[in-house]
C-alpha cells in the first residue's frame, strides 16, 4: 500500500484528511511537525508529503527545502502546500513544492490529483 505523509499540527485538518486518503486506498501517516515530516520522508519514502502552511518547528518552506536537499526526494517526490489562504507562488516555487492543494477542497480534487501522481509513479 503507497503511503502518504500529511504534515500538520492541526488534528481538524489531519483527521478529514487522513479519511480522504484512506478511502483512497492509501495509507496515510500523521507528522505534527515539519522536522518529523523530514525524518519520516527520509524513512519512509512516501508516494506524497503534504505539508501545513501553518506546520510547526520547520515552516512548510523550511520542510520542502530541507526534502528537496535529500538526493532521492531532489526532483521527482511530489510535495504539495495545504492551503487555506491565498500563496505567494514565487515564494512557493523557490521552496520546491510541486503544488498547492487547498485545505477545503471538493470531494473530487484529492482524488484526482492523487490519480495523477500514481500515474506518474
Amino acid at each position: 500500500m503507497e503511503l502518504v505523509i500529511i504534515a500538520t499540527d492541526d488534528v481538524s485538518v489531519y483527521i478529514p484528511f487522513s479519511a480522504e486518503v484512506e478511502a483512497l486506498g492509501y495509507e496515510a501517516f500523521w507528522a505534527s511537525n515539519g522536522l518529523e515530516a523530514v525524518m519520516e520522508t527520509e524513512r519512509k519514502n512516501p508516494l506524497v508529503v503534504f505539508l501545513d502552511e501553518r506546520l510547526p518547528v520547520l515552516n512548510p518552506y523550511e520542510t520542502c527545502e530541507r526534502l528537496r536537499m535529500i538526493p532521492e526526494f531532489h526532483r521527482d517526490l511530489p510535495i504539495y502546500l495545504i492551503t487555506h489562504n491565498e500563496v505567494d507562488s514565487r515564494a512557493r516555487e523557490m521552496a520546491g513544492f510541486t503544488g498547492e492543494f487547498p485545505a477545503s477542497h471538493g470531494a473530487w480534487a484529492l482524488q484526482d490529483l492523487m490519480a495523477h501522481i500514481s500515474t506518474r509513479r
